[in-house]
């Protein structure tokens, strides 16, 4: 469990100061290597996958609109879909590392994942605004930031709860450990 959300963090850190010193490619590096690490580990690696990619996906959707909103400001980048570079996107497959391992217990508690989401959402966002990768222009920015992760948390976690790659297969014993990470 400590390293992954190690792994987290040095994926979070390589996208966040890489986009603030100019080297964007390095988060998305780093975001490949830990996901590859962490689908490696897996008991069912589709399954993991899976949720990676759907991560990944909802990401995406997430970003574009809250770029759209204007709510974040990116600075532009050859590496992007649309405003929004790829290092931001790569975020939401790392942070999808997390979900069966060091936040499994977060799954099956939608409120405490809202509320989770709401705060460490807008807070991340903002630690990343204050190293230089992104910009909030205005209070209504974290708002939306902050319903937009209070939804993805306890969604995300259903997700996982369903596609968990590291669950003790169907045949194992109750008592069995369903971590492997």
């Amino acid at each position: 469990m400590i390293v992954n959300v190690l792994a987290f963090q040095a994926g979070w850190f390589a996208c966040v100061l890489g986009a603030a010193r100019g080297v964007e490619w390095l988060g998305p590096l780093a975001v490949v290597t830990v996901v590859t690490w962490h689908v490696l580990r897996a008991r069912s690696r589709e399954r993991e996958l899976g949720l990676v990619a759907v991560a990944g996906l909802f990401g995406l959707a997430v970003e574009v609109a809250l770029a759209a909103a204007g709510a974040v400001v990116h600075q532009p980048s050859a590496l992007a879909i649309g405003d929004v570079p790829l290092w931001m996107i790569a975020l939401w497959p790392l942070f999808a590392t997390t979900l069966n391992v060091s936040l499994r217990w977060l799954r099956d508690r939608p409120v405490l994942a809202a509320v989770g989401g709401l705060i460490g959402g807008a807070l991340s966002y903002w630690g990343g605004a204050r190293l230089g990768a992104i910009e909030i222009p205005h209070l209504a920015g974290v708002a939306a930031i902050a319903i937009c992760w209070s939804v993805a948390m306890p969604a995300l976690g259903a997700i996982a709860r369903h596609l968990d790659g590291f669950a003790a297969p169907a045949t194992a014993t109750r008592g069995a450990s369903d971590e492997r990470a």
